[in-house]
């Protein structure tokens, strides 16, 4: 896999997401050459540009920050998916969210399949959501070509079942507590699985909530009254 790593990427308030170039499954060192200067490039794409633009960064070859590209070895994942230490639709921290699919993770990240969905609780390791979609499409190397990948059929005897076993989850909900207790923040993971073993490709901040400006409450009244009133009015606001 040739991935993109620019210096600004993956920062705590914004992040790049899907905007620099990563390809996966190259074969050859000619192939993996040409596939770095693509990321390179990738830096000054159309939407790079216009995210900066969003964002009101400074743009233009002198203030864009460097772009590094890793090399890293493919996982022929079996499954594929993304884990966020919170819950992303209210920002509740006592919560894990996981998405998954069959096969490489890049359609999930694209948004052009519709994964699993699993809701767990941080502490207990309990599933509380669980939604098994009928997955009809996923990613893996093209076996037409030496390097590359196809989108694929999934067999019918997987469309429909759920793409982590219960041991995964859990272990994916420890690796999620491990992360975010070293960051110290809620971490947005991307990960893979194959051979019964989980691989973590990657973890970065959550950047959604951590832009929410924070509550700051006075320190007349009882503690326990703040607390009762945080839990009353969570996700009103």
């Amino acid at each position: 896999a040739v991935r993109s790593s620019a210096v600004d990427e993956d920062g705590e308030h914004r992040r790049f997401a899907g905007t620099f170039d990563t390809f996966l499954w190259v074969c050859g060192m000619a192939d993996v050459l040409e596939k770095i200067n693509q990321c390179q490039a990738s830096l000054f794409s159309t939407r790079a540009n216009n995210y900066r633009i969003q964002m009101k960064l400074a743009g233009g070859s002198t203030a864009v920050p460097p772009m590094a590209v890793i090399i890293q070895a493919m996982i022929p994942a079996q499954a594929a998916g993304v884990m966020m230490t919170l819950n992303p639709i209210n920002g509740d921290r006592s919560k894990i969210a996981i998405e998954s699919t069959w096969g490489l993770g890049q359609l999930l990240v694209d948004g052009t399949t519709t994964p699993d969905r699993f809701l767990v609780d941080k502490i207990t390791g309990e599933v509380i959501e669980e939604k098994i979609a009928h997955k009809t499409k996923m990613l893996q190397a093209n076996k037409k070509r030496e390097s590359g990948t196809a989108v694929v059929p999934v067999p019918s005897h997987l469309a429909k079942a759920s793409s982590l076993t219960t041991n995964e989850l859990k272990e994916l909900c420890s690796y999620g507590r491990r992360l975010e207790t070293h960051f110290g923040v809620p971490q947005d993971i991307e990960f893979a699985t194959y051979q019964n073993e989980i691989y973590l490709l990657q973890a970065r901040p959550e950047t959604v909530w951590a832009q929410k400006q924070k509550k700051v409450y006075g320190l007349n009244g009882r503690p326990i009254d703040y607390i009762v009133n945080t839990l009353t009015n969570f996700g009103k606001t």
